[in-house]
């Protein structure tokens, strides 16, 4: 078992289920409410308090908004911005990034930011993320695809015994979601280009030529958001863009460009993960018990919560130190510091009652990180929430016997943010 001086989620393994509950464990068993990643630099704060108050943009100590916490590193690359430029590989991709990219949702501020909010969640508009509407304005969409992927699963089925769950019905399914949402269908392949693209980027050690590919494709993405917005303001159409453009909140294209880019990217990359984590819990002898029960009336409700707790996809997410920030424990990070702000600890924190149980009656229980807190909450997370209860109960009703192979090893992609298996082979 390791120590708490470093985070091990880049070794192989470490994002096993128990080998992830025991890091968890030993977390909360230390008196620290942080440490710093002697391979990262990275001061990692794990308690619930800690990371909540800090993802609110609110010192821990106090309850107001405090401008020691700064957001703008959040969706910077996990590796040094001096190897990108020195690579002439990746000088295309970064001068579509310049062109192309501003601070949007994930790590724009003020103004900004109210003005992409009030845009995205137009209480008035059926195509917007209010999450009031979400289920009105992309219910059926979400029903149409879930079954669209069901037929797709099936097909594979026909033709051999094992099947790729993550293949086969995951990855299409939340592409096609999000490809509608914004204005992208028929862009499948590319969404997932994209999008890997960017989560490479954000938390792993790329080599030279993975970095210029990974540039390539966010530069790729970048510039069509920004085409996509310009087309949309010419030619609206029933999507999230043309919200964005249209004549009620005229977002520039390159603003509306980078919030698309953003909620392309994570309504894949964490919805992917959450979904397929959730998947290999269910479909195993520990979550049969769940699995079984979807058939009731309502069951995804009180399901998707603790899914999305336990078996989170995004396990980390980074803010910065701009002067000195103190902790719950009455330590500091200093002012510079890059900080990681471990979300899948905090969701394990002993402020949740049997942290490492899985259990829907949960009482009172705390609100979950998954999605964030505060100001930059998650904007698709009531879209997210609706694309897992979908997905479980159509799973469900087409393969009430499926179940991950029984001999599978499953892999993870070596990632400081996000917890993906490579692959989830499943019978039926």
């Amino acid at each position: 078992m390791h120590g708490a001086e470093y985070l091990p989620f880049a070794e192989r393994g470490a994002y096993s289920p128990d080998t992830l509950s025991a890091f968890y464990a030993h977390l909360r068993q230390q008196d620290h409410a942080g440490f710093v990643d002697e391979r990262t630099g990275y001061h990692v704060v794990h308690r619930y308090q800690d990371v909540g108050q800090l993802l609110k943009g609110h010192s821990v100590v106090g309850d107001t908004p405090d401008s020691a916490i700064d957001n703008s590193t959040t969706l910077d690359p996990y590796v040094s911005k001096a190897r990108i430029a020195s690579n002439p590989a990746c000088w295309q991709g970064l001068a579509n990034l310049v062109r192309y990219t501003t601070p949007a949702t994930a790590n724009a501020a003020g103004e900004t930011h109210r003005i992409v909010k009030r845009a995205v969640y137009d209480g008035e508009s059926l195509t917007s993320l209010n999450r009031s509407f979400t289920e009105r304005n992309y219910g059926r969409h979400v029903e149409r695809v879930a079954q669209l992927s069901i037929q797709n699963l099936k097909q594979q089925f026909e033709s051999q015994e094992v099947v790729d769950l993550s293949e086969a019905f995951v990855r299409p399914y939340v592409t096609n979601v999000i490809a509608k949402v914004v204005g992208f269908e028929g862009h499948d392949d590319e969404i997932k280009e994209w999008s890997d693209a960017q989560s490479a980027l954000l938390g792993r050690d790329l080599s030279r030529k993975e970095l210029s590919a990974a540039i390539s494709g966010l530069g790729g993405l970048a510039r069509a958001c920004h085409d996509l917005a310009l087309s949309r303001r010419l030619r609206p159409q029933k999507d999230l863009t043309s919200l964005m453009v249209g004549p009620k909140h005229h977002l520039e294209p390159v603003l509306a460009g980078s919030t698309i880019m953003n909620l392309i990217a994570a309504g894949y990359a964490t919805t992917y993960g959450t979904l397929l984590n959730s998947m290999r819990y269910l479909s195993t002898s520990q979550g049969r018990h769940h699995w079984d029960r979807l058939d009731e009336a309502g069951y995804n409700k009180v399901l998707v919560p603790e899914l999305t707790r336990m078996e989170t996809g995004l396990v980390g997410w980074r803010r910065k130190a701009a002067h000195a920030i103190e902790l719950s424990d009455g330590s500091f990070i200093e002012a510079g510091r890059n900080i990681l702000l471990l979300i899948g600890a905090a969701n394990r924190d002993a402020v949740f009652e049997s942290p490492d149980t899985f259990d829907v009656t949960r009482a009172r229980a705390p609100q979950q990180l998954s999605f964030g807190r505060g100001p930059h909450l998650c904007m698709g997370r009531e879209l997210a929430n609706l694309e897992m209860g979908v997905a479980l109960r159509a799973l469900r009703r087409a393969f009430p016997t499926l179940r991950v192979l029984p001999t599978a090893e499953i892999q993870y992609d070596p990632d400081m943010l996000f917890r993906t298996p490579q692959e989830l082979p499943v019978i039926r």
